[in-house]
């Protein structure tokens, strides 16, 4: 359900510029992130009020270069399991899909 709610929102992000990358070999909770190539986060938080607010999770921060690069080097590795969504395949996604997308919101108290 999580997911088909979040993919109604991937036309916006993807005319933003975001690249989205879903992985296929199983479910990845983890949220993991490097930026500039030295700061790390690794963890299990979600960016919204739910889980800030309720849900026991935790993300850990690293601030270091040779970190970071291991990290950069495991979503290189990773990347190899995911099929990236452009905006023109989210645009031609099926009515059934866009159809899920709609009715997985009305849970999104749940999640």
């Amino acid at each position: 359900l999580v997911r088909m709610a979040s993919r109604l929102h991937y036309g916006e992000l993807l005319k933003a510029g975001v690249r989205i990358l879903e992985y296929n070999r199983t479910m990845m909770h983890q949220k993991d992130a490097v930026i500039d190539g030295l700061f790390s986060t690794i963890g299990s938080i979600n960016f919204d009020g739910r889980s800030l607010r309720a849900n026991e999770e935790d993300s850990l921060a690293f601030y270091d270069r040779e970190f970071a690069a291991r990290l950069e080097a495991t979503f290189a590795e990773d990347e190899k399991y995911c099929r990236e969504v452009t905006y023109q395949s989210w645009k031609k996604r099926g009515f059934e899909q866009r159809l899920a997308e709609l009715v997985s919101v009305f849970f999104q108290p749940l999640y």
